[in-house]
């Protein structure tokens, strides 16, 4: 289901009293460790080596997508990731995306054998059409973002999503095997987080009188193109040397690739 999204930067030194304010009207997800108060999200983003999915966004364009593979917390025997496809139509935004064994993505990617790896109809569908415009623009993998998550439901309703995004830091050009690895990384954002709401059926008042208190002002915030500024990347892809060896999806493994180079040719789904 199509979702609006609206995103604000807000500063950190709010944030505490934010949390007091919200929290009459909302409920914790589920999702959140208790003890630490948040979750850990890392997303690898791909794109072409134009990056043309970040130009888009500068463009401005109203129907664009981005291709991500994402994680969350710390790397365990069995984490899991989901392989996303984020559209966006304006400010209604959705998603298609299989879910598998991180230990698993390496080999899928490789050979592409969806029957093998997805049971469910659902995943088979969302994972084919990962693999063809992976393959159909010769994705790579661009910059892996990372960053903290506190999230919220309205209370007794799931149809408005808050969430507080915090200490972003990413990463260039990583190989599969660097989702979760913190080493390298270059924060973004100091001083400020983003604060996002999802909803379905409109913002409630309630919400609205808050927004407004805070004085805050809807912004075009996007980490991904963030994260790629914070290295410079757009500056550096004119040089087809940037990308001479770019990391292959193999765990680990690096191999030189052809611009043009494109191992699959499968229907989307």
């Amino acid at each position: 289901m199509d979702r609006l999204e609206y995103k604000y930067l807000v500063p950190t030194e709010e944030l505490s009293r934010l949390r007091q304010v919200l929290a009459p009207f909302v409920e914790t997800d589920s999702h959140i460790d208790p003890e630490r108060g948040e979750y850990t999200v890392r997303s690898i983003y791909l794109d072409t080596c134009a990056l043309d999915y970040y130009y888009q966004k500068l463009s401005g364009i109203q129907h664009r997508r981005k291709l991500r593979i994402r994680g969350y917390d710390q790397q365990l025997d069995d984490s899991q990731v989901f392989l996303e496809i984020k559209r966006k139509n304006d400010m209604a935004i959705s998603k298609a995306r299989a879910l598998l064994p991180f230990r698993q993505t390496g080999r899928f990617l490789t050979n592409g054998a969806i029957d093998h790896y997805f049971g469910n109809t659902r995943d088979r569908r969302d994972a084919r059409s990962f693999l063809y415009h992976l393959h159909r623009y010769s994705l790579r993998p661009v910059v892996l973002v990372t960053y903290d998550r506190e999230a919220f439901f309205r209370s007794y309703d799931d149809s408005v999503r808050i969430t507080f995004d915090k200490n972003l830091r990413s990463s260039p050009f990583p190989n599969l095997k660097n989702l979760y690895s913190e080493r390298g990384m270059l924060h973004s954002l100091s001083g400020k987080f983003v604060l996002e709401v999802k909803f379905s059926d409109g913002i409630p008042l309630w919400l609205k009188t808050i927004i407004r208190d805070f004085g805050l002002e809807r912004r075009a915030v996007s980490k991904y193109a963030i994260s790629l500024e914070r290295h410079r990347i757009p500056q550096r892809s004119s040089s087809r040397a940037t990308f001479a060896f770019s990391p292959s999806f193999r765990m680990g493994e690096r191999r030189p690739v052809a611009m043009e180079e494109t191992r699959y040719r499968l229907a989307a789904g």
